[in-house]
């Protein structure tokens, strides 16, 4: 009589698809191609500063995983230089001051000006 392997053989298969689908921290999804990585309100600081309730807007997108922030159109680092997350929605911020750039990753998908609360909120549909 010959052992019966089948059910060894179901148990290693289902260990082997549960490690293929496990997430890898190293390795992160790809966000599809429209999806809202990044919402940025930008404003002169001599002028204005970010309404709480869109400060309160941007801290629930950073909530749902989208880098959300509010920065000076002069912003920069340390060194004094721009900070590279920052470069493209500045650009397209120029002469629109306040305004809300969404992006999905490198390409801006509509720049808003003088956002509301309710515009932050809607910026990541």
């Amino acid at each position: 009589m010959q052992p019966d392997y089948r059910l060894l053989i179901l148990i290693v298969m289902a260990v082997l698809v549960m490690m293929r689908t496990t997430e890898d921290p190293s390795n992160p999804p790809v966000n599809p191609p429209g999806t809202v990585t990044q919402v940025t309100f930008i404003y002169e600081k001599d002028d204005s500063v970010p309404p709480r309730a869109v400060q309160d807007a941007l801290r629930d997108l950073n909530e749902a995983d989208i880098l959300a922030s509010a920065i000076d159109k002069d912003v920069s680092n340390g060194q004094g230089d721009m900070p590279e997350q920052y470069k493209i929605a500045l650009d397209a911020a120029a002469g629109k001051l306040p305004c809300l750039v969404v992006q999905a990753g490198d390409k801006i998908l509509r720049v808003i000006e003088d956002p509301t609360a309710k515009d932050v909120e809607e910026a990541a549909e």
